[in-house]
């Protein structure tokens, strides 16, 4: 860093001077550095290999020399000493003649040990084809237990395959397949991944005692379901489906992969794509296993959540009042006989809403004269109600408004004492009357 200080230092003064200056000299008390600068066969790390590219883009390697220890001004302040003229003026030898300056030796230094020098990479071919072979194995097993999809596992394996032939087609001098992956690539890293998972699986498959209601033959390096359909017009995977065992990765990912493929259906659905070209032992209950840890599944499937009922309103739940003392009112159009033509009529509904008893009365129209005398008609037979709750339709509201008056034109006390005598208390306020959903 002290270095790139210097030679950015240099390269700024030269540009912003206008006089012509000659060619510099940098001084360092660092062998390293300077064995860094001077370095033409080793690569360094991102860190040092900037910094020496940056130093040698302003300055030359020839025009960096090693100043000792003694001689060095920028130790004067860590010595404690209290002269520091040095440190002012520089060393003494600079103001004599450059043949006067002391000489610099660099000898050859050992860096294969240094931390900052790149290690090279050692390729070693292995001809051996048993030892290939467990390379292979280990390779795909590693890849299999690190894949979550099916088809990221057979495209990395794919290109693996892909970077090995272009190794064999270099050393032989044959042009190299540099598009994407091809069909018959893809299907060699399929059958790799499924001759594997075989061979871990059933290593003796011929007096395996699980596959003989399969009747299992080994087609090409496949072990197959040989099947009855060997007559039929189907494609050959769905006559001879693959065998793989219901534990494993390579289970899983398939199941998983045909179960996204059939729109998240249900098991059946799944297992019979599935079984096009793959027969998974126990099918049903691997399939089975997986979808109900699927979270897609799990969400379409889920129950809707119901909502808390709140607690029923007093008059739903005072049942010490006799019927109709809370009233629910409704009011709707009906067609009637009369004569021989039918003509519109009003129906109100009286619900009373502690029994659920109803009364019924018609209005001969929708407007508030024929919901008032309906109404009279429903106090006349049933009592006065405390209170009528009804929806905020434009008759109930101007029957509300006309109440409200002539309550208001009554004689107060004239009512009071008839009501008194009667053994009713009555209370006048006209705040209390409901205006939109209570009569």
């Amino acid at each position: 860093m002290a270095a790139v200080l210097a030679a950015t230092l240099d390269s700024t003064v030269r540009r912003e001077l206008s006089y012509a200056l000659g060619e510099s000299t940098f001084w360092s008390d660092s062998m390293i550095v300077l064995n860094y600068i001077r370095n033409e066969d080793r690569r360094f790390k991102t860190f040092v290999a900037n910094r020496i590219a940056k130093i040698r883009s302003v300055s030359k390697p020839e025009q960096w020399r090693h100043v000792g220890s003694k001689d060095n001004p920028a130790d004067e302040g860590s010595r404690g000493t209290y002269f520091m003229s040095r440190w002012l003026n520089g060393p003494e030898f600079l103001i004599k003649d450059p043949s006067h300056w002391p000489t610099s030796k660099f000898d050859d230094v050992d860096m294969s040990t240094d931390p900052e020098v790149k290690r090279s990479l050692v390729i070693h071919q292995i001809t051996t084809n048993q030892v290939s072979d467990n390379l292979e194995e280990d390779l795909i097993a590693n890849l299999v237990g690190k894949c979550s999809r099916w088809t990221r596992l057979v495209r990395i394996l794919g290109w693996i395959l892909r970077f090995r032939n272009s190794i064999k087609d270099r050393v032989q001098k044959r042009p190299t397949v540099t598009s994407n992956l091809l069909v018959s690539e893809i299907k060699e890293s399929e059958n790799m991944i499924l001759s594997w998972e075989q061979r871990r699986s059933f290593p003796n498959w011929q007096q395996d005692s699980r596959l003989k209601t399969l009747r299992p033959v080994l087609l090409g390096n496949l072990l197959r379901v040989e099947g009855r359909l060997n007559n039929s017009q189907i494609n050959f995977e769905a006559k001879h489906p693959v065998i793989l065992p219901h534990r494993g990765n390579v289970a899983r990912l398939l199941i998983e992969q045909y179960h996204e493929g059939a729109g998240h259906s249900g098991w059946s659905a799944t297992l019979n794509t599935l079984r096009e070209r793959y027969w998974i032992m126990k099918g049903k209950s691997a399939v089975k296993g997986l979808l109900k840890d699927c979270v897609t599944c799990r969400k379409h499937h889920a129950r809707p959540v119901q909502q808390l009922m709140a607690s029923l309103p007093e008059e739903r739940v005072t049942a010490d009042k006799p019927p109709f003392t809370f009233t629910g009112l409704d009011f709707g159009p009906i067609e009637v006989k009369q004569g021989r033509s039918k003509v519109k009529r009003y129906g109100c509904i009286f619900t009373c809403l502690v029994t659920r008893a109803v009364h019924l009365e018609v209005a001969d129209s929708a407007d508030t004269d024929s919901f008032i005398n309906a109404y009279r008609r429903f106090v006349a037979r049933r009592g006065d109600p405390k209170r009528i709750f009804s929806d905020n339709g434009t008759n109930f509201v101007a029957g509300e408004r006309e109440l409200r008056e002539a309550l208001a034109k009554m004689n107060q006390s004239l009512m009071e004492e008839t009501l008194h005598t009667r053994g009713c208390e009555w209370i006048f306020n006209p705040c209390l009357l409901y205006t939109s959903r209570c009569v």
